[in-house]
């Protein structure tokens, strides 16, 4: 599956996605898979807490974040390539 970057894909996350591929190389899909799960944790964590937001509205916005990462495997599942996609080497 590849790693879209559309125009309406900010910058500064395509840039920090190509960042993150580049410091995965070489580590299994199950241990990247791992590492960004613990920066999705920690970043519904730090904007529930921006926001005020107690432990249940962090775990509220995890299920919505859960939605989209489902959605967005439906969505780019047998996509083609196009230009603008960020290079992701298979491990």
């Amino acid at each position: 599956m590849a790693v879209t970057r559309d125009p309406e894909y900010p910058a500064e996350a395509a840039q920090l996605m190509q960042a993150f591929n580049v410091a995965s190389d070489g580590f299994t899909a199950e241990t990247v898979l791992n590492a960004s799960l613990q920066m999705v944790i920690a970043s519904i964590g730090f904007i529930a807490k921006q926001r005020g937001v107690g432990r249940e509205g962090a775990v509220e916005y995890a299920g919505t974040v859960v939605g989209l990462i489902q959605a967005g495997i439906n969505e780019n599942w047998e996509r083609a390539a196009t230009p603008t996609d960020l290079p992701v080497r298979p491990q």
